[in-house]
Protein backbone atom coordinates (compact mmCIF):
# COMPACT_ATOMS: atom_id res chain seq x y z
CA UNK A 1 0.00 0.00 0.00
CA UNK A 2 2.75 2.36 0.80
CA UNK A 3 3.52 1.56 -3.01
CA UNK A 4 0.85 2.42 -4.66
CA UNK A 5 0.24 5.97 -2.39
CA UNK A 6 3.87 6.45 -3.48
CA UNK A 7 3.10 6.04 -7.38
CA UNK A 8 -0.07 8.01 -6.80
CA UNK A 9 1.63 10.65 -5.12
CA UNK A 10 3.94 10.99 -8.50
CA UNK A 11 1.22 10.52 -10.45
CA UNK A 12 -0.62 13.44 -9.03
CA UNK A 13 3.29 15.33 -8.88
CA UNK A 14 3.32 14.67 -12.79
CA UNK A 15 0.02 15.85 -13.62
CA UNK A 16 0.14 18.70 -11.85
CA UNK A 17 3.35 19.72 -13.52
CA UNK A 18 2.10 19.12 -16.70
CA UNK A 19 -1.21 20.88 -16.29
CA UNK A 20 0.64 23.62 -15.09
CA UNK A 21 2.46 24.24 -17.68
CA UNK A 22 -0.01 24.04 -20.19
CA UNK A 23 -2.15 26.66 -17.54
CA UNK A 24 0.18 29.06 -16.63
CA UNK A 25 1.06 29.94 -20.09
CA UNK A 26 -2.47 30.64 -21.09
CA UNK A 27 -2.91 32.67 -17.55
CA UNK A 28 0.43 34.90 -18.20
CA UNK A 29 -0.90 35.66 -21.58
CA UNK A 30 -4.49 36.49 -20.39
CA UNK A 31 -3.24 38.59 -17.45
CA UNK A 32 -0.88 40.75 -19.77
CA UNK A 33 -3.29 41.12 -22.53
CA UNK A 34 -6.06 42.52 -19.60
CA UNK A 35 -2.59 44.52 -18.42
CA UNK A 36 -2.54 46.23 -21.99
CA UNK A 37 -6.22 47.01 -22.52
CA UNK A 38 -5.91 48.59 -19.01
CA UNK A 39 -3.71 51.12 -20.07
CA UNK A 40 -5.94 51.89 -23.20
CA UNK A 41 -3.89 49.99 -25.77
CA UNK A 42 -6.08 49.04 -28.83
CA UNK A 43 -5.68 45.81 -30.85
CA UNK A 44 -4.76 43.76 -27.99
CA UNK A 45 -4.91 39.88 -29.13
CA UNK A 46 -6.35 37.62 -26.16
CA UNK A 47 -4.42 34.33 -26.16
CA UNK A 48 -6.06 30.85 -25.70
CA UNK A 49 -9.64 31.67 -26.72
CA UNK A 50 -9.40 28.43 -29.20
CA UNK A 51 -8.66 26.16 -26.28
CA UNK A 52 -11.73 23.89 -24.97
CA UNK A 53 -11.31 23.95 -21.26
CA UNK A 54 -11.99 27.18 -18.37
CA UNK A 55 -9.24 28.87 -19.78
CA UNK A 56 -10.41 28.97 -22.73
CA UNK A 57 -14.15 29.96 -21.70
CA UNK A 58 -12.50 32.70 -19.79
CA UNK A 59 -10.64 34.06 -22.78
CA UNK A 60 -13.68 33.96 -24.68
CA UNK A 61 -15.74 36.13 -22.27
CA UNK A 62 -12.84 38.76 -22.26
CA UNK A 63 -12.45 39.03 -26.11
CA UNK A 64 -15.87 39.77 -26.26
CA UNK A 65 -16.16 42.20 -23.38
CA UNK A 66 -13.56 44.36 -24.84
CA UNK A 67 -14.46 43.95 -28.22
CA UNK A 68 -17.48 45.81 -26.92
CA UNK A 69 -15.24 48.25 -25.06
CA UNK A 70 -13.01 49.37 -27.74
CA UNK A 71 -15.89 49.96 -29.86
CA UNK A 72 -17.72 52.12 -26.97
CA UNK A 73 -13.48 53.87 -26.53
CA UNK A 74 -13.91 54.74 -30.82
CA UNK A 75 -17.20 56.02 -30.53
CA UNK A 76 -16.79 58.30 -27.16
CA UNK A 77 -13.32 59.15 -29.22
CA UNK A 78 -15.15 60.10 -32.37
CA UNK A 79 -17.90 62.06 -30.12
CA UNK A 80 -15.35 63.98 -28.14
CA UNK A 81 -13.85 64.96 -31.46
CA UNK A 82 -16.96 67.02 -33.35
CA UNK A 83 -17.26 70.67 -32.13
CA UNK A 84 -20.95 70.19 -31.38
CA UNK A 85 -22.14 70.07 -27.91
CA UNK A 86 -23.65 66.25 -27.12
CA UNK A 87 -24.90 64.75 -24.16
CA UNK A 88 -26.43 60.93 -23.84
CA UNK A 89 -28.78 60.37 -21.50
CA UNK A 90 -30.37 57.15 -20.30
CA UNK A 91 -34.00 56.68 -20.21
CA UNK A 92 -34.50 57.88 -17.22
CA UNK A 93 -33.16 61.44 -17.85
CA UNK A 94 -29.80 60.92 -16.28
CA UNK A 95 -26.73 62.27 -18.22
CA UNK A 96 -24.24 59.28 -18.86
CA UNK A 97 -22.07 61.06 -21.38
CA UNK A 98 -21.24 64.86 -22.00
CA UNK A 99 -18.51 65.17 -24.84
CA UNK A 100 -16.01 67.40 -24.60
CA UNK A 101 -17.31 70.42 -26.41
CA UNK A 102 -20.52 70.52 -24.60
CA UNK A 103 -17.72 70.15 -21.15
CA UNK A 104 -15.77 73.13 -22.17
CA UNK A 105 -18.84 75.36 -23.07
CA UNK A 106 -20.74 74.59 -19.50
CA UNK A 107 -17.13 75.23 -17.28
CA UNK A 108 -16.83 78.57 -19.49
CA UNK A 109 -20.03 79.92 -18.54
CA UNK A 110 -21.00 78.39 -14.98
CA UNK A 111 -20.36 81.69 -13.26
CA UNK A 112 -23.33 82.97 -15.14
CA UNK A 113 -25.19 79.73 -15.29
CA UNK A 114 -25.27 80.07 -11.19
CA UNK A 115 -26.62 83.74 -11.30
CA UNK A 116 -30.04 81.97 -11.88
CA UNK A 117 -28.79 78.13 -10.87
CA UNK A 118 -26.53 78.94 -7.93
CA UNK A 119 -26.78 74.91 -7.06
CA UNK A 120 -24.87 74.33 -11.20
CA UNK A 121 -21.64 72.57 -11.05
CA UNK A 122 -20.52 71.64 -14.50
CA UNK A 123 -17.62 69.35 -13.48
CA UNK A 124 -20.75 67.34 -11.66
CA UNK A 125 -23.01 66.76 -14.21
CA UNK A 126 -22.58 63.52 -15.34
CA UNK A 127 -25.13 61.30 -13.71
CA UNK A 128 -27.42 63.87 -13.07
CA UNK A 129 -30.79 64.58 -14.32
CA UNK A 130 -30.71 65.80 -17.84
CA UNK A 131 -33.25 69.43 -16.90
CA UNK A 132 -30.27 71.05 -14.93
CA UNK A 133 -31.28 74.04 -16.58
CA UNK A 134 -35.12 73.64 -16.76
CA UNK A 135 -36.78 75.36 -14.42
CA UNK A 136 -39.57 72.97 -14.63
CA UNK A 137 -38.46 69.64 -14.49
CA UNK A 138 -41.74 67.81 -14.52
CA UNK A 139 -43.07 69.25 -17.31
CA UNK A 140 -40.10 68.66 -19.46
CA UNK A 141 -40.04 64.42 -18.48
CA UNK A 142 -43.75 64.45 -19.10
CA UNK A 143 -43.02 66.32 -23.07
CA UNK A 144 -39.70 63.19 -23.34
CA UNK A 145 -42.24 60.56 -21.57
CA UNK A 146 -43.90 61.12 -25.40
CA UNK A 147 -41.27 62.58 -27.63
CA UNK A 148 -40.95 59.72 -30.92
CA UNK A 149 -38.60 62.19 -33.22
CA UNK A 150 -36.50 65.38 -32.58
CA UNK A 151 -37.63 68.04 -30.59
CA UNK A 152 -35.48 71.72 -30.47
CA UNK A 153 -36.27 74.16 -27.42
CA UNK A 154 -34.49 77.20 -26.71
CA UNK A 155 -33.21 77.79 -22.67
CA UNK A 156 -32.10 81.13 -21.23
CA UNK A 157 -29.81 80.73 -18.32
CA UNK A 158 -27.35 83.25 -17.01
CA UNK A 159 -27.86 85.61 -19.93
CA UNK A 160 -27.12 82.48 -22.18
CA UNK A 161 -29.06 81.18 -24.75
CA UNK A 162 -29.19 77.14 -25.25
CA UNK A 163 -30.77 75.25 -27.92
CA UNK A 164 -31.62 71.64 -27.36
CA UNK A 165 -32.15 69.27 -29.86
CA UNK A 166 -32.99 66.13 -28.35
CA UNK A 167 -33.25 62.82 -29.92
CA UNK A 168 -34.70 59.51 -28.86
CA UNK A 169 -31.86 56.55 -28.99
CA UNK A 170 -34.21 53.45 -30.53
CA UNK A 171 -33.03 49.75 -30.42
CA UNK A 172 -36.03 48.17 -32.23
CA UNK A 173 -39.03 49.75 -30.47
CA UNK A 174 -37.56 50.46 -27.27
CA UNK A 175 -36.49 54.31 -26.27
CA UNK A 176 -32.80 53.25 -24.88
CA UNK A 177 -31.86 56.88 -24.00
CA UNK A 178 -31.76 60.21 -26.06
CA UNK A 179 -29.06 62.22 -27.99
CA UNK A 180 -29.33 65.59 -27.01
Amino acid sequence: SLCVAGVGALIVVALTRSTGRAVLPALAGITDAMTRLANDEYGVKIPATKREDEIGEAARAIKTYTSSGTQMAWVESAVDSISRNVMIVAPDCKIVYLNKSVRTLLKAVQADIRKDLPQFDAGKLSGQSMFFLHKDPDRQRSRLEKLVSVSRTQHSVGGHDFEFVVTPMMSKETRVGFVV
